[in-house]
């Protein structure tokens, strides 16, 4: 997690899979920075890859405020719109 969160938060950096574990390990630390998280995930090519993008979700309830992490996957026709939440 440490490499991970000493990372570069810039639109170009990369992270070794080996760094990020699993999904969970990725909602964890977009828990813990309250911050988004980009993945392109393309391990034979970007013409085949798979986008995600891990958000910080803030839950309120009548007598509770949680803070949580979800996952959103995109793909295909939807592709454009990870790209417009990147930017």
């Amino acid at each position: 997690i440490e490499d991970v969160c000493s990372s570069s938060s810039k639109s170009t950096a990369f992270i070794p899979r080996s760094f990020w574990g699993s999904e969970l390990t990725l909602l964890l630390v977009t828990k813990l920075l309250q911050r988004p998280i980009y993945l392109v995930v393309a391990p034979s090519g970007l013409a085949d890859a798979s986008y995600q993008i891990f958000k910080p979700i803030r839950k309120v309830t009548s007598t509770h405020e949680l803070m949580s992490a979800g996952e959103f996957k995109y793909g295909g026709e939807s592709v454009g719109q990870w790209l417009t939440s990147l930017q």
